[in-house]
């Protein structure tokens, strides 16, 4: 049960603006977008209604939910909030 309670927390979604700075697609239609954010430069992954929402922002202030991986973050929903 400790081993539950500790994938829980990892998954545990998180809230941040972040600046994106170049965003591409690969062949399995998974984006990798590098953004700005307060700790420095990360990336940060997207598939389907997000994935879109990254490619469409380069350049501009997004506000993203997401789930820490390994390589990054992972978007499971991104708003652009600023121009």
């Amino acid at each position: 049960q400790a081993d539950a309670q500790v994938r829980d927390a990892d998954s545990a979604l998180v809230e941040g603006t972040f600046k994106v700075l170049e965003a591409r697609a690969n062949e399995k239609g998974v984006v990798r977008a590098w953004c700005e954010g307060p700790q420095g430069k990360v990336a940060v992954f997207a598939k389907n209604g997000a994935a879109k929402a990254l490619q469409s922002a380069v350049g501009r202030q997004v506000k993203a939910r997401c789930r820490q991986v390994d390589k990054g973050l992972f978007a499971v929903a991104v708003e652009v909030v600023a121009q």
